[in-house]
């Protein structure tokens, strides 16, 4: 699977942000997933679209529970998050998003504020329903509502 002279990943990584990653071997695909937070102290965390040359792809179950000193999370476009009410709970930040579309984000009261950026275009209807702790929304002009 590797070259002669590769480093091999490492399997367990985190971050300077304290942000936790597990490498995962899926076919032939490899990549790595958020599985944790280890520091706790960070107020701004950015999720990386890669990570020691692997794409970060998943953000799992869990990943940020009781992470109360986070108030600013950027999550890329290419990161995906199914279990988003379990894998911020007790979770209270500003959620940035890049993403083309946006979708997906209902019933997520730990979020308090959005930050949309430049590359956003449309808001699908109900994108944000039920998230009752926003309360502060920055949207760029060019997104369709």
């Amino acid at each position: 699977m590797y070259e002669a002279g590769e480093t091999k990943p490492q399997r367990e990584v985190t971050d300077e942000q304290g942000v936790k990653y597990s490498l995962v071997h899926s076919g032939d695909n490899v990549y790595y997933n958020v599985t944790g937070y280890a520091d706790n102290s960070a107020e701004r965390v950015t999720i990386p679209t890669h990570l020691l040359g692997f794409d970060v792809l998943y953000i799992s179950d869990n990943a940020f529970v009781n992470s109360t000193a986070i108030k600013w999370l950027y999550i890329p476009e290419t990161v995906t998050c199914n279990y988003k009410s379990t894998a911020f709970a007790g979770c209270s930040f500003t959620l940035a998003l890049n993403q083309q579309t946006i979708s997906g984000w209902s019933n997520c009261t730990f979020i308090t504020g959005l930050e949309l950026g430049d590359a956003v275009e449309t808001i699908s209807n109900r994108a944000f329903s039920e998230c009752t702790g926003i309360q502060k929304v920055a949207i760029p002009k060019n997104v369709a509502m």
